[in-house]
């Protein structure tokens, strides 16, 4: 009897030991799991924090944006504002010029020999004016040879060669290499025949 009650007594004490062993396991892991439930908790603030600044700094920037737009706005208006006022200005100082007879001590006077302009003959000669501006006269030849890649214009049918000689002379204007320039154009001559 001795024995089994010996028996007995080892045997709950090695419960109780696996028990207190247990527990402590148990406490260890859930201090583990504390420490790295802290760390995630950490690592977690810490992102949230970094992503806040960085949205922060995102709104920042795009109420700089605006505000800088809005200042653009508000220059460009007061710009045009005073430009109006100018215009107003000068168109008073001319009005009142006229009424006086003179303008800043010059007297003015109209020549009754002068003749009324016809306006389509002004304008057409104002819109030659700005064109010959526009497009020098050795430029037009350019146009002119330019306009030879624009199968609007190909005759139809095309002919086999069309267009050959101009694109040679367009790609030694420009000093670009011709063989490959013709390959491009032949394809698209073969794409306007199908």
């Amino acid at each position: 009897m001795r024995m089994e009650l010996r028996a007995e007594e080892m045997r709950l004490d090695r419960a109780e030991e696996l028990r207190m062993d247990r527990a402590e396991e148990l406490r260890m892991d859930r201090a583990e799991e504390l420490r790295m439930d802290r760390a995630e908790m950490r690592t977690l603030r810490a992102e949230e924090v970094r992503r806040d600044r960085a949205e922060e700094l995102r709104m920042d920037r795009a109420e700089e944006l605006r505000m800088d737009r809005a200042e653009m706005r508000t220059l460009r208006a007061e710009e045009l504002r005073m430009d109006r006022e100018g215009q107003v200005q000068m168109s008073i100082k001319a009005c009142e010029a006229v009424q006086q007879g003179s303008f800043n001590g010059i007297a003015l006077h109209g020549d009754r020999g002068q003749k009324v302009i016809n306006p389509t003959k002004f304008y057409e000669a104002l819109c030659q004016s700005m064109k010959e501006r526009m497009v020098r006269s050795e430029e037009e030849s350019l146009f002119t040879k330019i306009n030879i890649l624009n199968p609007e214009t190909w005759p139809s049918p095309l002919p086999v060669m069309y267009g050959e000689s101009e694109l040679r002379e367009l790609c030694d204007q420009v000093k670009v290499g011709f063989t490959g320039v013709k390959q491009a154009y032949l394809r698209s001559g073969n794409e306007q025949v199908v």
